[in-house]
């Protein structure tokens, strides 16, 4: 209980700190993902979709398709490889890139409570030859805490997410912070997301969709 009260503290105080303490530029879209898998004994395999809104969900940001793979030798740990073709719109133009992720997952439950940490290596590469950092690397720290006991008929879940760039050496350390809260059921996630760039802080309204074959 400690834990989800210190959680929900500093997603709180993220949200409600002074102006001056958070990035100039404020927006807030829309975030759509859906995934239809089949789980084979110990392995999982996925199809992903995205569709990303920005502008005050006027424009789109980007849409995306791709696939993943999760092999669980536990029940306390997962590796998983996924890729991703993603379009973004950049300056009203179409940019498209591809990404391949790896990541490796660990959980453990006390009481009732499920506790996640999950580290993530991801390369994305931009398909113009004229883009500046055409090629980009990121490391990914999430800590998920999950309490299971059903609130409004949903799990209660809070995500922490850290990005670190890799080899860029003008960027600090760490570029972007992901705090959210959300209702997880069945087959839907619904959650609201709050996103602490460098230029912006982003509010995503999402919904996440699953489908098990």
């Amino acid at each position: 209980m400690k834990i989800k009260r210190l959680v929900l503290l500093y997603f709180l105080g993220r949200l409600f700190l002074p102006d001056q303490c958070l990035a100039q530029q404020k927006d807030w879209g829309v975030w759509l993902d859906a995934e239809a898998n089949k789980k084979i004994k110990n392995t999982v395999l996925a199809l992903t979709s995205e569709f990303y809104t920005k502008d005050k969900s006027v424009d789109i940001e980007r849409i995306s398709v791709g696939t993943r793979a999760a092999y669980s030798p536990t029940p306390y740990a997962k590796g998983e490889l996924g890729y991703l073709l993603m379009n973004y719109n950049i300056l009203k133009k179409s940019e498209l890139r591809n990404r391949i992720f790896s990541s490796i997952s660990f959980q453990y439950e006390i009481r009732k409570l499920e506790i996640a940490c999950r580290e993530r290596i991801q390369f994305t590469r931009k398909f113009d030859p004229e883009t500046i950092n055409r090629n980009s690397w990121d490391w990914r720290n999430q800590f998920k805490f999950k309490y299971e006991k059903k609130i409004l008929g949903g799990m209660p879940l809070a995500t922490v997410e850290l990005f670190h760039p890799i080899g860029e050496k003008e960027s600090p350390f760490l570029d972007e912070y992901r705090y959210s809260l959300g209702l997880n059921y069945p087959a839907l996630l619904l959650y609201g997301m709050w996103i602490d760039t460098l230029q912006t802080d982003f509010f995503a309204m999402g919904i996440t969709f699953e489908l098990r074959l």
